[in-house]
């Protein structure tokens, strides 16, 4: 048995940048209309929330100005995009061991923007 069920299938091969962080799509509405099953990379920039395919391609891309709320979920962190995301509006659900950090990191750069 893995160690860590929720990363046992992941096999991009390459190591993530230290903003990069391992998830996996946690099924929701949104994520049905958009399409975002299995695993991904996030990572948070300075103005965007970003989640990329293994590869490192550029999925789907999320202002922190557009993202109505954001929060803890257990095993994670969510968000709630408006609808002038490329996105659409709804609930995106990430499970990765680094939800804290992910969350802190969101606060922190929405904070930012306000000043």
């Amino acid at each position: 048995m893995a160690d860590n069920d929720l990363y046992s299938s992941w096999k991009s091969g390459r190591t993530p940048a230290p903003n990069q962080y391992q998830v996996k799509v946690q099924t929701t509405e949104a994520s049905k209309r958009c399409k975002l099953t299995g695993e991904y990379l996030v990572s948070t920039e300075k103005d965007d929330l970003v989640l990329s395919d293994i590869s490192g391609g550029v999925v789907y891309c999320w202002p922190y100005r557009l993202l109505r709320k954001f929060g803890h979920v257990e095993g994670g962190f969510s968000i709630e995009a408006g609808r002038r995301c490329d996105s659409g509006e709804g609930i995106f659900v990430f499970l990765t061991q680094n939800g804290t950090e992910i969350f802190q990191t969101i606060a922190h750069q929405c904070s930012v923007k306000k000043d």
